[in-house]
């Protein structure tokens, strides 16, 4: 009875945030959105003499396309973050696992292995940069076109790298916290 109450609480939660995003109209279907809305006109109407054209610009110095960027790790991407915020939407995925039924167990030496991967290979993308140019975490991919998918060079990587370790630190904590009940 307790996993069909769990089963249907996720899917109605499912339900109402499918169709909150449908009619909410700060999410506008794809293509549909308005830059000038979401990007600053300063930033669209840069000129080229040294300036950032949206969807033009390619392959610049540092690769930042904001400042927030800039100071987070020095090289672009559509956006300014993501790696902890994903870390910890995988964390609480085992949480609701270990939540909806009492008999999941997940494998903490899994848990282990990912996070030791994911942070030694986030220390040698950063001993690369660090040969290749002399700065730790350097961006040694091309940036491409600012504003396209695939105009942030490493980033997307190590926010990758670093989503995996924190999720898989966060995941074992929750089981060790939660496999200490049973023993006490």
């Amino acid at each position: 009875m307790k996993k069909l109450f769990g089963f249907v609480l996720v899917m109605a939660l499912g339900i109402i945030i499918i169709l909150s995003l449908q009619a909410n109209p700060e999410f506008p279907a794809f293509g549909d959105v308005d830059l000038s809305d979401r990007i600053s006109i300063r930033f669209i109407e840069r000129d080229a003499m040294g300036d950032i054209l949206y969807g033009i610009t390619e392959n610049l110095e540092s690769g930042a396309a904001n400042i927030v960027t800039a100071i987070v790790v020095d090289h672009g991407h559509l956006t300014p973050g993501g790696g902890f915020p994903g870390g910890t939407m995988i964390a609480s995925s085992i949480l609701l696992l270990y939540l909806a039924d009492d008999q999941f167990r997940s494998k903490v030496k899994t848990f282990k292995w990912i996070e030791g991967l994911a942070g030694s290979f986030y220390v040698i993308l950063g001993i690369i940069g660090l040969l290749v140019s002399g700065y730790f975490l350097k961006n040694i991919l091309p940036n491409g076109v600012i504003g396209d998918l695939l105009s942030s060079g490493m980033i997307p990587i190590v926010y990758m790298l670093i989503g995996l370790k924190v999720g898989s630190e966060i995941a074992g904590v929750i089981d060790h916290f939660l496999s200490e009940e049973e023993t006490i």
